[in-house]
């Protein structure tokens, strides 16, 4: 919950820097306008890698953790103590041939 909550501030904050950026695009040259759209650009790039960076990293973790739980599993299984057959019942018949 805290994660979210900082993505949450982080996404706002971008938002607000990107608002003073739309502000900055009333300016009549044009030179100026390119400037202030590849900050905005940027900045928007930055947000963006950010937010993927921290989607991809909680996939893998889940992910790493649930090929862990699997593999704790079959490691577990594997190691039980296998039930030994039991040993045939000896008759009480004499089979042998000798005289």
């Amino acid at each position: 919950m805290k994660k979210l909550n900082q993505m949450e501030v982080f996404n706002e904050m971008t938002i607000f820097l990107a608002s003073f950026f739309l502000i900055l695009f009333t300016e009549t040259n044009v030179d100026v306008k390119k400037s202030y759209g590849w900050g905005l650009s940027c900045l928007t790039l930055v947000n963006l890698a950010i937010n993927l960076t921290i989607a991809f990293a909680e996939v893998f973790v889940k992910f790493y953790k649930k090929v862990l739980c699997k593999i704790k599993q079959l490691f577990l299984k594997a190691k039980k103590p296998r039930k030994t057959p039991k040993e045939p019942i000896e008759s009480s018949m004499d089979l042998s041939f000798s005289s």
